[in-house]
C-alpha cells in the first residue's frame, strides 16, 4: 500500500467527508479558473452581438471614424522608439481581437484571426516649430490620425504614431477600432505598455503571461449562453420596462438632418471638491451610489428641457463580470436603457429613490446585449442613430497619471493627453468624472442639432 493510501485509510469518516468536500471545491475552482483555450488562427468564428451591429454600420458607411477609439499619452524622458514599437506589436500579438479580419461567409459575417505581424510606429517631428504653433499643430496631427479609417477586412485594428515635440517629450497616439476595443481596453493597453516598454528597453522578454482566453471565445460563449429560459427572462423584463417608451425629444437649434455628419462639440466645467463630497455624502445617506445621485438631477433637467415626465436615457456598463475577460482588449461594453418616471413632481429624495431603483434593476439585467434587445423588441432601426436613445450619461473613473514601473532604465513618464472630441453618436452625452480636484462634468452634443 502506498504512503498516500495509508494516510487515506487512517482518516476518520468525518475527515474523509471533509477532504472530499475540499477536493470537490478545488476542482470547481480550477474549472472556473481555466476557461476554454483561445481559438486557433485562420478559423472562422462568430461575431458577438455588439460586433454584429458595428459590422453592419461599417457596411453602410465604411471607415466611419466615429467608431475609432483614441488615446493619447504624453511621454517625458529619453524615449526608446524601438522598444515602444515592439510593445505595440506585442500587444497586437497578445490580443487576437486586434489582428482579426471580418468577412461575409454564407449568410453573415465571420471573424478570422490573422497571424501576428510587426506594427509600424511612424514618427512625426514637430520639435522645430515655435511653441506657439506647436500646440495647434500637435492637436491637428493627432486628430488627423484619429480620423483615418480602418478597413475591417485588413487588420490590425490598432495603429500608433509618435509626435516628437522635443528631445525628451513625445505624444504617443494610438487608435483602435471600436469593433475590437472599448474604453476599458484603452486602460488594458496602457497597463501593458507600462509593463512591456521597460522590459524591451532593457533587452528582456515580455513579463506578461500568455492569455488563455480571447475575444472570439467570449463571442462564442455569449451566443451559447443567451438562449432558452435565461434569454426569455431577460427579454420579459425589458419588454415590460420599455413598453411605450419613446426617444427623448430635446429642443434643437436646427432641424434633424436625414443623414447626420456625426460632428460633435462640447463644453466642460469642474465643480469644487466640496460639491463632490456632498454628492458622495448624499449617496451614502440614501444608500445610493454617486452615479445614482448624479443621474437624478440630470433626469430632472432632461425632463424639463424635453417637456416630459417619461425620461429615457442610456448608460454603459463594462460587461466584464467574468474574470477571464478583465484583462482582454475587446468590445465588451453594453448599453443599458434607464427609464425614469418623474410624474407627480417628486422632491429630491423621491427623485433619488427613483433613480436608485431604476439603475439597480437595469444593472441586474445587464447581460442582455442592447443589440439583442433591439431585435427582440422590434425597435425601429436607423443606420445613423442609436435606437430609442438620444441621451447618454456616464460616470467615468479617474484614470489619473500612469508611469513606468519604479526603477525603469529609461525613467520614462506617461500621462494622459486630452484631445478635443469632434464626433457625436448621440444628441447629448454627459460625462461625469470624479477627479482629485473636484467633479468634472462634460457635455458633448451633436453639432448638427445644437449651437
Amino acid at each position: 500500500m502506498s504512503q498516500l493510501s495509508s494516510r487515506l485509510e487512517s482518516l476518520s469518516r468525518e475527515e474523509r467527508a471533509a477532504l472530499v468536500k475540499l477536493l470537490r471545491k478545488k476542482k470547481e475552482e480550477g474549472a472556473a479558473a481555466a476557461p476554454a483555450p483561445a481559438q486557433e488562427e485562420r478559423r472562422e468564428m462568430p461575431l458577438s452581438f455588439a460586433q454584429q451591429r458595428l459590422w453592419f454600420l461599417d457596411r453602410l458607411a465604411p471607415g466611419n471614424p466615429v467608431y475609432n477609439v483614441t488615446s493619447v499619452l504624453r511621454l517625458g524622458g529619453r524615449l526608446d522608439v524601438a522598444a515602444l514599437a515592439a510593445s505595440l506589436s506585442e500587444i497586437v500579438r497578445r490580443h487576437t481581437a486586434l489582428r482579426t479580419r471580418f468577412e461575409i461567409r454564407g449568410d453573415g459575417p465571420v471573424q478570422i484571426v490573422e497571424p501576428a505581424a510587426p506594427v509600424p510606429l511612424p514618427v512625426i517631428d514637430l520639435a522645430a516649430l515655435p511653441v506657439a504653433l506647436r500646440l495647434p499643430e500637435e492637436q491637428r496631427v493627432a486628430l488627423e490620425q484619429e480620423a483615418l479609417p480602418f478597413d475591417l477586412g485588413r487588420p490590425p485594428l490598432l495603429r500608433g504614431c509618435l509626435l516628437r515635440l522635443a528631445a525628451e517629450e513625445h505624444l504617443f497616439v494610438h487608435v483602435l477600432h471600436h469593433i475590437a476595443s472599448d474604453a476599458w481596453s484603452i486602460g488594458v493597453a496602457v497597463r501593458e505598455v507600462v509593463a512591456l516598454y521597460p522590459a524591451f528597453a532593457a533587452g528582456r522578454p515580455s513579463p506578461l503571461p500568455e492569455l488563455p482566453f480571447q475575444y472570439a471565445d467570449f463571442a462564442r460563449q455569449q451566443l451559447a449562453d443567451l438562449q432558452g429560459e435565461r434569454l426569455g427572462r431577460e427579454i420579459g423584463f425589458w419588454r415590460a420596462r420599455l413598453a411605450g417608451a419613446a426617444p427623448l425629444d430635446l429642443p434643437v437649434d436646427r432641424p434633424r438632418p436625414a443623414r447626420p455628419s456625426f460632428r460633435g462639440d462640447g463644453l466642460g466645467q469642474t465643480f469644487p471638491a466640496a460639491l463632490e463630497a456632498g454628492v458622495r455624502r448624499l449617496a451614502r445617506e440614501q444608500r445610493a451610489s454617486p452615479f445614482m445621485a448624479l443621474l437624478a438631477p440630470l433626469a430632472a433637467l432632461l425632463s424639463r428641457l424635453a417637456g416630459t415626465t417619461d425620461v429615457v436615457v442610456g448608460t454603459v456598463v463594462a460587461g466584464r463580470d467574468r474574470r477571464e475577460v478583465a484583462d482582454l482588449i475587446g468590445f465588451f461594453i453594453n448599453t443599458l436603457v434607464l427609464r425614469l418616471d418623474l410624474g407627480g413632481d417628486p422632491d429630491g429624495a423621491a427623485l433619488l429613490a427613483t433613480a436608485r431603483q431604476v439603475a439597480l434593476e437595469a444593472f441586474d439585467h445587464q447581460t442582455l446585449p442592447f443589440e439583442k434587445l433591439v431585435d427582440e423588441l422590434g425597435l425601429p432601426r436607423d443606420p445613423y442613430r442609436p435606437p430609442l436613445l438620444r441621451a447618454l450619461f456616464q460616470l467615468l473613473p479617474d484614470l489619473g497619471g500612469v508611469s513606468t514601473a519604479s526603477g525603469a532604465p529609461t525613467g520614462l513618464a506617461m500621462e494622459p493627453y486630452a484631445l478635443p472630441m469632434e464626433t457625436a453618436k448621440f444628441d447629448l452625452v454627459v460625462n461625469a468624472s470624479e477627479l482629485p480636484g473636484g467633479l468634472f462634468l462634460e457635455w458633448r452634443y451633436d453639432a448638427d442639432l445644437f449651437d
